[in-house]
């Protein structure tokens, strides 16, 4: 509208002309910055949003020096920091129980919802006589070798002594 209006006055009065000009091209500025101002926090959680689908917690965002996004990047940074502690625990616990389960003098078989074994220690395979190569992603149902076969049969949580060849498992 503005633009329209200021052709018509640019053969009566160009001095008004110019003024509207400049006029439109302030408003063009100002609606770009109002524009920026919106899109910038968008960008910004867009950013953090694919670093956590990403599961980097290193990217961390500074301060911009508006009350409201810094606010947001406060609350991201913290949330990030918290991710990132969580995780090195949990991966510390991981490894302390990797490394519990491979020295235990008992054998220890994971297995799934489906019974797949998906991990054993060195007992298991002792105890079994199979490497772990064969037994891993084995059926305990599919199995023909007895120990796994009587391991199948029992319930969550149920607790049986086994005897094979004259040694008794639990």
């Amino acid at each position: 509208v503005a633009l329209g209006l200021s052709f018509a006055i640019f053969f009566t009065k160009p001095l008004l002309f110019i003024l509207s000009e400049a006029f439109i091209l302030l408003s063009l500025f100002f609606a770009w910055q109002v524009y920026q101002d919106l899109i910038q926090p968008l960008k910004l959680l867009m950013t953090g949003v694919e670093a956590i689908h990403d599961r980097d917690f290193n990217v961390k965002f500074l301060k911009t020096g508006k009350y409201e996004m810094d606010q947001l990047i406060e609350v991201y940074n913290q949330m990030i920091d918290q991710l990132r502690t969580e995780r090195t625990q949990q991966q510390e616990q991981h490894y302390f129980l990797q490394k519990l389960v491979a020295t235990s003098p008992t054998g220890i078989l994971m297995l799934d919802f489906d019974q797949h074994i998906t991990d054993l220690n060195p007992k298991a395979e002792e105890i079994v006589g199979m490497p772990a190569r064969q037994l891993l992603q084995l059926s305990l149902t599919e199995s023909s070798h007895p120990i796994l076969q009587a391991l199948s049969r029992l319930k969550t949580g149920e607790a049986r002594t086994f005897n094979f060849n004259g040694v008794a498992l639990f």
